[in-house]
């Protein structure tokens, strides 16, 4: 399947088309290429189209269902000169910013290592079939998808990798809804970590969505192909979904959305950390089996608690052996240890266990969230104040957001906030948070692209969402999206149906904030 569809799949930041909103009288137009890339051999093969413009429905945000047409179209072009491999098409706002960001990937395939070209760059003289809406084909009632499941641990003692996957396996999905397929993967990759863990292996893995039985062939020949050799171990699995513990695509649970604010004051705990407790939906999101233990909302720079390796999202769950039941117990629990005692302390992070040791300084003053000063600034970007509430005159949209990268895996989903109308500038906002984001996630992020906002009223009315993505072959994806409406109720589905997008799986950034 395309990489931008692929990103969907993993955030859900597309979800299917709920409901329609009168649409303008003409198509938005937009600008695209298309690429095949194929693997089979140690240099990669890349066919590329030249960029065209793109024409879309105005009920397809970012021509996204137009881009998964276009992709099908290129690759059945590419077969017919006799080549093969996974589909790809990128649609980007103007002209200048598809041919750039072509040329970028062009200039990666073409560089050189061990004096051999890491891909054979094939220039297609290629031009989409007209569309306009008038012409656009009925969506079937109902179409078929195939599935793929797998998963590779390269980091294996005495073994160059251990990968467990699965046959293809088709599923019948209702038609005329774009993101349905990738629904579905979402699903079915929750019960497949489920048999990754059972072979020893950590619970990741993946199940990804295609058009076409042939497409998926294609990637478990590949994966057959790089990971069942000499020296590698192997488990293919007679092991198919059960649609049964699959909500009905289009379902919204009842999901409670989170305080747009932090709690008005916090305990003091002596180790320079403001924490709150942890709610029944922040367990669920963490993967914790019960709401006991201490939330780390911030941490200060050199405080005990940073030069002991404790960082913000993580859940404090034992101090000195002592058992954190809630965010109250931390203060009493230090306020008996002697300062200078190195105190070991268990904390959940990334949904698993860590055990760290701290020495317990001198006990700090209550922290508070309008009293940050007892936390020294970070020298490198701090983090924006938290605004107070907008009062009426100045009330602006409801936003959420969700930051995910996939090199270094980190998904994030950001809490509802209201931003005041003064700081609407959506696109700002976006780079604001990827700063935060980035400050307290550092590791492997490339540089982000200005965002491009688009209208999504096609979804929910009145909604627009602004989106930042790069892809790298060799450093993966990342992408920051902000979903802003001036209506309460419908960010409020817009947050439910991202938690169904992503499983509950994705960790909340607090940063209820606008630029």
């Amino acid at each position: 399947m395309q990489r931008f569809a692929w990103l969907a799949l993993v955030v859900g930041s597309l979800p299917c088309v709920t409901a329609k909103a009168e649409t303008p009288a003409t198509p938005p137009q937009e600008f695209g290429f298309c690429t095949v890339t194929d693997n089979s051999s140690a240099q990669a093969r890349i066919w590329a189209s030249p960029v065209f413009p793109v024409t879309h429905a105005p009920g397809d945000p970012a021509g996204f269902q137009r881009s998964q047409e276009l992709a099908s179209e290129f690759l059945a072009h590419v077969m017919a000169l006799g080549g093969d491999g996974s589909k790809s098409c990128l649609v980007l706002p103007t002209r200048d910013q598809a041919a750039s960001l072509r040329e970028e990937q062009r200039a990666m395939w073409d560089k050189r290592m061990y004096f051999i070209k890491v891909g054979d760059w094939r220039e297609v003289a290629w031009t989409p079939a007209a569309w306009s809406p008038a012409t656009a084909a009925t969506p079937p009632a109902e179409l078929t998808g195939y599935f793929y499941c797998f998963q590779v641990d390269a980091n294996v003692p005495n073994s160059r990798s251990h990968t467990v996957a699965t046959s293809v396996f088709a599923r019948r999905l209702p038609g005329g809804n774009p993101m349905a397929m990738y629904d579905r993967a979402a699903a079915y990759t929750r019960q497949f970590k489920q048999q990754v863990r059972a072979h020893g292996l950590p619970e990741n893995g993946d199940c990804l969505p295609f058009d076409t039985q042939a497409e998926a062939d294609y990637q478990q020949r590949q994966i057959l192909k790089h990971f069942n050799g000499f020296n590698m171990k192997f488990d293919q699995i007679a092991w198919t979904p059960s649609d049964a513990e699959v909500a009905p695509i289009g379902a919204t649970p009842v999901v409670a959305a989170p305080a747009a604010s932090p709690p008005a004051s916090l305990p003091a705990t002596g180790l320079g950390i403001r924490i709150t407790g942890v709610s029944a939906e922040l367990a669920q999101a963490l993967g914790l089996s019960s709401t006991q233990g201490a939330w780390v909302v911030e941490v200060g720079n050199g405080s005990a608690a940073m030069k002991a390796g404790i960082k913000p999202m993580d859940v404090l769950l034992e101090i000195a052996g002592q058992a954190v039941n809630a965010d109250g117990d931390v203060p009493a629990i230090v306020g008996r240890l002697r300062p200078g005692f190195e105190a070991p302390v268990r904390v959940w992070r990334e949904r698993r266990m860590l055990d760290l040791k701290v020495v317990v300084p001198s006990a700090l003053p209550a922290l508070t969230a309008t009293a940050t000063a007892a936390l020294p600034a970070t020298a490198a970007a701090p983090a924006p104040a938290a605004p107070s509430a907008p009062d009426a005159a100045d009330a602006g949209p409801y936003c959420t957001a969700l930051v995910t990268r996939s090199k270094e895996s980190l998904q994030l989903r950001v809490p509802i906030w209201q931003m005041p109308a003064s700081q609407a500038a959506m696109g700002d906002s976006v780079m604001h948070l990827i700063n935060a984001v980035i400050q307290a996630h550092p590791g492997k992020w490339a540089a982000f692209p200005t965002p491009s906002c688009h209208d999504n009223s096609g979804v929910f009315a009145g909604e627009t969402f602004c989106m930042s993505t790069t892809y790298k072959h060799f450093g993966g994806s990342q992408m920051a999206v902000q979903f802003c409406n001036r209506s309460k109720e419908l960010i409020d589905k817009r947050w439910a149906d991202m938690i169904v997008a992503d499983g509950g799986s994705a960790r909340l950034f607090p940063w209820p904030v606008g630029p």
